[in-house]
């Protein structure tokens, strides 16, 4: 399963491909969230998302 996030804050839009091993409960497109994630193998996977606004 993969999440595709849009980066704000970047001159260039950008966006971020994240592995996940479950669903996100709570999270819906065009919500505003936080993420943590670490790199592995060329893959980023999420380590936690924190919901900032509800779209």
């Amino acid at each position: 399963m993969k999440l595709t996030v849009a980066v704000a804050g970047e001159p260039e839009a950008r966006t971020m491909e994240f592995e996940m091993h479950e669903s996100l409960r709570g999270i819906s497109v065009g919500d505003q969230v936080r993420i943590q994630y670490h790199a592995e193998n060329d893959h980023a996977f999420l380590d936690r998302v924190e919901e900032l606004r509800v779209h």
